[in-house]
């Protein structure tokens, strides 16, 4: 397997953690995001939580809260899935969640007062926006390791094949050494 590009560990370490920030986001919907109600369940009782609490101030402030978050999340999702095959998408889809998760958090805190509380569902949407953000540059930072590679020997000193014997010729451009005899990278 000595021909073609190296793989690109970086890339592939970051596709795994935008898979996870992705999942961890989407999952957030069906967690409670205050106690014993999710964020699909929110959607459906939005008007009866409004009905039941008049329109007071609190339940405006909870309304467009969950309004944003209930557009912010469904788009947050998508980017995140989009994000693994496109990685430039990550930092906005993460930006985007974060915004979804604080404008839950604006509106559980405006009905706090009627005994509500923050469900895990906000903090796992959270997590999994964050996982999003930081992604590409703990994918850079796995790159940069892997791409270093051996340096390159003194000049007039070249190490031999371990298969052949011969001398090994360094390949700048993919930081390895490479057999002419054997046709291969060791």
């Amino acid at each position: 397997m000595g021909y073609g590009k190296p793989i690109d560990y970086g890339k592939i370490m970051t596709m795994i953690i935008v898979l996870i920030g992705a999942i961890l986001f989407t999952v957030s919907a069906f967690v409670h995001f205050v106690p014993r109600l999710s964020l699909i369940d929110l959607y459906g009782y939005m008007g009866l939580f409004l009905e039941n609490m008049g329109v007071s101030s609190g339940a405006a402030v909870f309304a467009i809260g969950l309004l944003i978050t209930g557009i912010l999340h469904p788009i947050t999702m998508a980017l995140g899935f989009l994000s693994v095959i496109k990685l430039k998408l990550t930092r906005v889809a993460g930006i985007l969640g974060i915004i979804s998760c604080a404008m839950a958090i604006m509106a559980v805190s405006a009905l706090k007062y009627r005994g509500l509380g923050y469900g895990v569902g906000i903090w796992v949407g959270l997590a999994g926006a964050i996982i999003l953000i930081i992604s590409n540059y703990i994918g850079k930072m796995i790159s940069a390791a892997v791409s270093a590679g051996p340096p390159p020997p003194p000049p007039g000193v070249a190490p031999t094949c371990p298969t052949c014997g011969q001398p090994l010729t360094y390949v700048q451009q993919y930081g390895r050494w490479y057999c002419q005899y054997c046709r291969r990278y060791t």
